[in-house]
């Protein structure tokens, strides 16, 4: 699973506690699996109590696993801001092979949640984070294709599109989301393009 948006959050009267994420907004037990984010992130004012992360905002007895946050950019003025989550004070949450960006254009007004390890652009391009990434997962996951690694999809599918991110899963018919629904059971994991 993956994001490339551009996230702007404007605020309007007394808005305390949002939770905002670049994939995902709280994580609640649950494991996430090889995703990444290359976002932008903008919000426009300092709330009170509000949470921003460039992968998930945040966590709960969690486990997050191979996965990074490489946002193009990060200006927040949120209290609570990290490039890849912005909390992990409930309950336990880990982050086994985990990665963000340092040389993000990074500004926060608040206080910034470092967890993870952290690393360049340059060094997200290099096969020895490709093979970082795939951590001994076979068939390897993860691939490089313009540069930074993205996520290949082990679903089999038969419907329109390969999921990439140039050629997405088209469900059309419910037999389309019969079958991904046959790839998700049976305790699989899987990725969404």
């Amino acid at each position: 699973c993956y994001s490339l948006s551009s996230l702007r959050i404007f605020t309007t009267g007394d808005q305390n506690g949002n939770i905002i994420g670049g994939l995902i907004g709280k994580a609640i037990n649950c494991t996430i699996n090889n995703c990444y984010t290359r976002n932008d992130i903008f919000t426009d004012d300092q709330n009170n109590n509000s949470y921003i992360g460039g992968l998930v905002g945040t966590t709960f007895n969690s486990s997050f696993n191979n996965c990074y946050s490489a946002p193009n950019s990060f200006n927040s003025d949120f209290p609570f801001s990290g490039v890849l989550v912005s909390d992990t004070n409930t309950g336990t949450t880990t982050f086994d092979n985990c990665y963000y960006l340092t040389d993000t254009s990074f500004h926060t007004g608040g206080q910034v949640i470092i967890v993870g390890s952290g690393v360049t652009d340059s060094i997200i391009q290099t096969d020895n984070f490709l093979d970082s990434l795939n951590n001994g997962q076979e068939p390897p996951v993860w691939t490089n294709t313009g540069g930074a690694p993205s996520v290949t999809s082990p679903i089999q599918w038969d419907g329109e599109g390969t999921g990439s991110q140039s050629d997405p899963f088209r469900i059309k018919y419910v037999k389309d989301l019969i079958q991904i629904s046959d790839n998700v059971d049976k305790n699989r994991n899987f990725q969404l393009h």
